[in-house]
């Protein structure tokens, strides 16, 4: 029969057994140092101080167990912020860094500008000497065909001129000549008239 009874009760928890001890190791301490009175009160008064230290435990256990779980949010929470400050470190390196090649790109670009502008107008520099120098010598052809149509015209204008005043001073020589003939032969003519007259007035 007791073996019966044995066999079905059910087994006790590890935390009821401690409490169980708990009281009667207490219950025996205090009839020990104590006068007891009244057994039941001194269980019940045992029983409630065991609650009591139960319960603190229980609420330092819930304590340290909310500390420990305050302490891995924050420690979940700090890594979450030094991820979060590793990302953005490597997102500002990439932006930097994205940044630097499209500054170094932008700067390539305006030096190749540059380099292009440069050549313009070191071309256009050559090509407008080019010019000034064609110009130039335009202007040198323009007036050495100037100056040589001036001499050639000065030499016609002297040769022309140097013609006529040989034709005037033959054309001047040749009426000299002809007047001076013309003088003889009128005054040849006077004086055959007056000899004839001479001759006419004699007879």
């Amino acid at each position: 029969m007791a073996g019966h009874q044995q066999v079905g009760c059910s087994p006790m928890h590890p935390k009821e057994n401690r409490m169980e001890a708990m009281i009667e190791v207490l219950e025996h301490e205090l009839e020990e140092a104590f006068e007891v009175k009244n057994k039941k009160s001194l269980h019940r008064y045992v029983i409630l101080l065991t609650e009591n230290i139960v319960k603190k435990e229980n609420y330092e256990k819930e304590q340290l167990k909310a500390a420990s779980e305050t302490q891995k949010l924050t420690e979940t929470v700090v890594q979450g912020f030094e991820r979060m400050d590793k990302r953005f470190e490597e997102m500002l390196h990439y932006m930097d860094k994205r940044f630097d090649s499209m500054q170094n790109s932008m700067d390539k670009r305006f030096d190749s500008v540059d380099k292009r502008f440069e050549e313009m107008l070191h071309y256009m520099d050559k090509r407008f000497e080019a010019v000034d120098k064609r110009f130039e010598e335009m202007l040198h052809y323009t007036d050495k065909r100037f100056e040589e149509s001036q001499q050639s015209i000065n030499a016609r204008l002297k040769e022309s001129q140097q013609s006529i005043n040989t034709q005037l001073k033959e054309s001047q020589q040749a009426m000299d000549k002809r007047f001076s003939q013309l003088q003889w032969t009128m005054g040849l003519g006077f004086t055959i008239l007056a000899a004839l007259m001479g001759i006419f007035n004699f007879f």
